[in-house]
């Protein structure tokens, strides 16, 4: 991991204090983002995503569950639990928040079945953590899941989960939206923000040092859900 000097992460600090960004985006600006369906095999839908330098691919794998062979009448006594995990959800590196986590679960319910969710950092400047909810909010709008029963047939099937919108602070009240790495590492922490499609706050949680008063981050939070945000 690539580390910065001090006299770095001070230049980022000051230039943010006055309004400056080393990319010259604004503090409400985000990079652009690119969106790349792949063809990973023995997934069941993955898709490459880029803003900026940062680039991760995140992948979706439907599994079987105890309840999956249950309902294809594979008695209990004939498998060892311990070979299929108790969760319905399986992710890796990002902790997927239960207002999502709920949605999903709701969705695979009636087909007795799970879901696997995997992603690779290919290059991380900053901000990764908004680029996985994108990546994952996009396959979960195209989904083929298979039936139980008949595995050889699926269902078209879409939903539509909260987007997150990660936000770097710094003294003063002073903040900036998609951060790049160097912003994140000096910043005092990071919020994120999730709202659903209708602009509505979904929940939000912290990294690192998110102490400014409530009156000054419930401010910040209403400018990043009640506005579209310019993309550079």
């Amino acid at each position: 991991m690539e580390a910065f000097g001090l006299d770095e992460l001070a230049l980022v600090r000051n230039g943010i204090a006055n309004g400056l960004r080393a990319d010259l985006r604004k503090n409400g600006e985000a990079r652009r983002t690119n969106v790349v369906h792949t063809d990973i095999a023995q997934s069941d839908g993955s898709i490459k995503i880029r803003r900026g330098l940062s680039e991760i691919e995140v992948s979706v794998q439907f599994k079987e569950t105890a309840e999956t062979l249950e309902a294809s009448g594979i008695l209990k006594e004939n498998f060892d639990g311990n070979e299929f995990s108790a969760e319905s959800i399986e992710f890796s590196k990002i902790a997927i928040p239960n207002t999502i986590s709920s949605i999903i679960l709701d969705l695979l319910a009636p087909y007795k079945i799970g879901i696997r969710i995997e992603f690779s950092i290919l290059s991380n400047d900053g901000n990764i953590f908004d680029l996985f909810f994108i990546s994952l909010g996009a396959l979960l709008e195209n989904l083929d899941i298979p039936i139980v029963g008949n595995l050889k047939e699926t269902e078209k099937q879409k939903i539509s989960i909260p987007t997150s919108k990660t936000v770097a602070l710094f003294d003063n009240g002073h903040f900036v939206m998609d951060p790049t790495r160097i912003e994140e590492e000096a910043s005092c922490g990071l919020i994120h923000i999730f709202s659903n499609n209708e602009g509505i706050l979904m929940g939000c949680f912290c990294e690192g040092i998110c102490n400014f008063e409530e009156k000054t981050l419930s401010s910040i939070i209403q400018e990043i859900i009640s506005k579209t945000y310019l993309i550079r």
